[in-house]
């Protein structure tokens, strides 16, 4: 029988609430009794519940009194611990990613998929809710300044230009720290979120987890796309290195002009007919066409015409040569004809690559948080989406540490989630319905929704046997708590979708920093395309500068081989159709010419006639 993978649990001093699909459940602490349970509820209830999908998002307020969740339907609801009422539901204005309630307990923080962070009131009053007369413009004039409108009268805290990933609150509530998809991390005034304090740049990836650990508030971890974690002592002075970007021609913006200008002139003479023919890029055009013009006019001294072929080179024809211009346009067709034959040659090799892309493997923080063992030390304990391990490692204590050794255990399924206990007890969620990566010893269950971890000498060990049947709440997490499910629940639960929409397109054609080295590479690939192309050795594999560094084309390359693919054939069409033609009117002035003659012919014998007539 299928059942619902606990996905949250929230452990608190008597009561604990338990996030599983799109129910939530209250349980005792001490006993592990069932308290509430909204897969009670009566039929009409159960059935809008179902209705809005999965919990995606939760807390809980610091005197578990209330619960706040959001599921598929973009809904915020605040339940009652006691009785799970609902208290208020509110339309939020696009998918949330994280809830937090403030320490007072009266202002819920949401952040959402568009990158803003906005903040309502816990209890819902009436009278700020928007009507459809009132429209849906922004009340405030910070309001105003959303990537989207908000239906609930949420104020605006802050925002970013990626999707906002996680957010924390610190401990005094000064500030939040925010990151996002595009690698920021921010630090910003709480509620005055328009002011930024500082940035934590330095990540090359997507920063999907952050924490500020309650022994040492001072410092930040973040984690994410990178396999690797960092520490920032967030509080004090950013120290942050910009490097002048780098030009097409290798050198930065903030170098010498003249001399920039003098490397660029040589640039261009070494690179030939090349660049005969179009606009200069980048820097200085108004001198690249002064240059083409000088050239263009002693060419004209010299007695020569341009032929440019397609953008793709220059073929130069001197009027006193031998060739004539159907030796030039069938060279012409033969170039364009190994082009051709190259683009159907990598276009395996793409294929192949893509499909290592494919498979190559995703990295992806889902939680960080730490851990104050007594007598043991201070740790900090993470997971990965779809890892079946646990991991962690002891936190440096300063920044002139080495950093320490990253250790894991192995749950054999894979981690949804983890709670940080009472006595550095860490409960464990994990996906049951996955199957187990090895097996487990004779006559021990696997079917374990949760399990419970504890540190023994500096090392997380796993708690078994008669051990965790002291701890009453565990059982019945394993047992009572479990719900069942149809596959169809299962499916609309989408457990790993962040392994597919956090990283981003890494392509240089997506990437505007490597797009101009991108440009130089397929340049470059043409020309000894188009040079090995008329020596008769068409190169397989074609250039290693223009290649990916998966072995195969990029989407640029792809899309030019396909146009001169396009350009061979209509020039076949044209010549074939320049044929027909020439045969045609040949035939058609022959024609005319027999039927000129015949009636010149019979006028001639018509008017001889008449006068032998007369």
């Amino acid at each position: 029988m299928s059942v619902f993978p606990h996905s949250r649990l929230f452990l608190g001093p008597s009561k604990s609430v338990l996030i599983s699909g799109p129910h939530i459940q209250v349980l005792d602490t001490h006993t592990g009794n069932l308290l509430h349970s909204t897969a009670t509820l009566d039929g009409l209830e159960t059935a809008k519940l179902l209705k809005s999908g999965p919990v995606r998002c939760s807390t809980v307020d610091r005197g578990f009194t209330y619960v706040v969740t959001s599921g598929e339907d973009k809904k915020l609801k605040v339940w009652e611990v006691d009785g799970l009422k609902l208290l208020s539901e509110r339309e939020l204005p696009k998918k949330p990613t994280e809830i937090r309630v403030t320490q007072d307990g009266q202002t819920i923080v949401v952040s959402d998929k568009f990158g803003d962070i906005f903040s309502y009131p816990l209890h819902l009053d009436p009278s700020l809710e928007r009507t459809e007369s009132e429209g849906n413009t922004g009340t405030t004039k910070r309001g105003t300044l959303a990537s989207h409108e908000n239906p609930s009268n949420g104020t605006l805290i802050l925002g970013h230009t990626s999707l906002l990933t996680s957010f924390v609150l610190t401990s005094d509530e000064q500030f939040v720290i925010s990151a996002d998809r595009d690698e920021h991390v921010r630090v910003s005034w709480f509620p005055q979120g328009y002011v930024i304090e500082r940035y934590c740049l330095g990540h090359e990836k997507f920063v999907s987890a952050i924490h500020v650990p309650s022994f040492a508030p001072s410092q930040l971890v973040t984690g994410g796309g990178d396999p690797v974690l960092k520490l920032w002592d967030w509080m004090s002075e950013p120290f942050i290195v910009v490097k002048a970007p780098i030009s097409r021609y290798g050198r930065s913006d903030d170098d010498d002009g003249d001399d920039g200008e003098q490397e660029k002139v040589e640039k261009i003479g070494r690179r030939g007919r090349k660049g005969r023919g179009k606009k200069a890029k980048g820097k200085g055009k108004n001198e690249g066409v002064g240059e083409e013009a000088m050239q263009e006019q002693e060419q004209g001294e010299a007695g020569q015409s341009m032929v440019s072929a397609e953008g793709e080179g220059t073929e130069d024809v001197v009027m006193g040569d031998v060739e004539s211009e159907a030796q030039v346009e069938s060279e012409r067709v033969t170039q364009v004809q190994a082009e051709a034959q190259e683009a159907e040659a990598t276009t395996v090799e793409g294929a192949l690559g893509e499909a290592a892309e494919k498979d190559k493997l995703v990295f992806a923080l889902r939680r960080i948080d730490s851990a104050d063992v007594h007598g043991q030390g201070q740790f900090l304990v993470f997971s990965a989406v779809g890892a079946t391990a646990l991991f962690f490692c002891v936190f440096p204590s300063s920044p002139q540490t080495k950093p320490p050794v990253v250790q894991s255990l192995d749950l054999k399924k894979p981690v949804l989630d983890f709670t940080v206990g009472a006595g550095g007890h860490i409960w464990v969620l994990v996906d049951d319905e996955r199957p187990s990566t090895s097996e487990r010893p004779t006559g021990e269950s696997d079917e374990r929704a949760v399990r419970l971890v504890s540190w023994l000498d500096g090392k997380l060990v796993e708690v078994h046997g008669a051990e965790s049947k002291t701890f009453s709440l565990l059982t019945s997490l394993n047992t009572t708590c479990v719900l069942p499910a149809t596959a169809s629940d299962l499916k609309t639960l989408d457990l790993y979708s962040a392994l597919s929409s956090l990283p981003k397109n890494v392509d240089p054609e997506h990437d505007p920093m490597r797009r101009e080295n991108q440009n130089q590479n397929l340049d470059a690939f043409e020309i000894e395309s188009v040079a090995s192309s008329r020596a008769g050795t068409p190169i397989p594999g074609g250039s290693k500068k223009g290649k990916a560094k998966s072995g195969g084309p990029t989407q640029r390359e792809l899309a030019r081989m396909k146009n001169k693919k396009a350009v061979l054939a209509k020039m076949q069409e044209q010549e074939q159709a320049k044929m027909k033609v020439g045969d045609g009117a040949g035939a058609e002035l022959g024609g005319v010419t027999d039927e000129e003659r015949e009636n010149k012919k019979a006028r001639a014998a018509d008017s001889e006639g008449s006068v032998q007539a007369l």
